[in-house]
This record gives C-alpha cells, structure tokens and sequence, in this order.
C-alpha cells in the first residue's frame, strides 16, 4: 500500500506539472525541459556537467534535453577554448527573447504550487521539503 505522503507528494507534483506544461506549450517547452532554459539564461556558458549537477538529473536525461534545445533554436553548445573536452551552453537571442515570459510562467508556477497556503505556511512547507532533501541528497550536493 502506498504510504499516504507519498501519494500526497505525487499527486502535488503531478497538478504543478500539468500546470507548467499548459502553460508553456504555447513556447513548445514542457516542465521537463524549461529549467534548463532559464538556468542557461542565467549563466551563460556553463559546462553541461555544471547543469545535471545544479538539476539533480543524470548524464542521460541532460544530454536528452540539452539536445533537444539545440535542435529547437533554444540554446548553443561552443567547445570551451581552454578545455576541448568541455562543452559550454549558451543561450541563443531566442532563448533571451523568451526569458522574461518563461521566468513569469516558472515564478507563477511557485505561486500555484502555493495556493491555499498562508504565508507562514507557506514558509514551514518550503523549509520541511528543504530539509528533506538535503538529508537524501549525497554528501557532496550542494543547494545554493
């Protein structure tokens, strides 16, 4: 039998998704692949293995992604000069064009995730799921 936070988490983050996903369609971006634009955007030239470590996802899914950004005009990969084996991403003028309108959409996704909540508990929850992650993520795993 499913243990009832578990399926309380599942169902939360099932109805945020759906969410992100409605709303960017319009972008033909979806909840899996948007972060990836804005934390592109907002560090230019960071190192793919920069990315999946700041996203918590594996080598597979990043290189899915980032690819599929590529193919769609959202972002470039350039040889790092200093490093052949590291690739950098960079935000394409798309990409920048789009940002303000995704970040409004991501920012509008935390208060949906939120609505019912007082801003004290709003607050307690935000504190709760950081603390729970912290002690399941590995040692070297940093949240900043």
């Amino acid at each position: 039998m499913v243990n009832q936070l578990e399926k309380m988490i599942s169902i939360y983050n099932r109805m945020i998704r759906e969410y992100l996903n409605r709303e960017l369609r319009p972008y033909n971006l979806s909840e899996s692949n948007f972060y990836y634009v804005l934390f592109i955007c907002d560090q230019p030239g960071i190192s793919q293995k920069q990315l999946l470590h700041q996203l918590f996802r594996q080598q597979s899914i990043v290189t899915k992604a980032v690819n599929y950004l590529i193919k769609n005009d959202w972002i470039e990969m350039v040889i790092d000069p200093n490093d052949k084996r590291q690739r950098l991403l960079y935000p394409t003028e798309h990409a920048k064009t789009v940002y303000p309108a995704i970040k409004k959409i991501a920012m509008a996704g935390s208060d949906y995730a939120q609505t019912g909540l007082t801003p004290t508990e709003t607050e307690t929850l935000n504190y709760l799921v950081e603390k729970a992650v912290k002690h399941l993520a590995p040692p070297d795993q940093s949240f900043e």
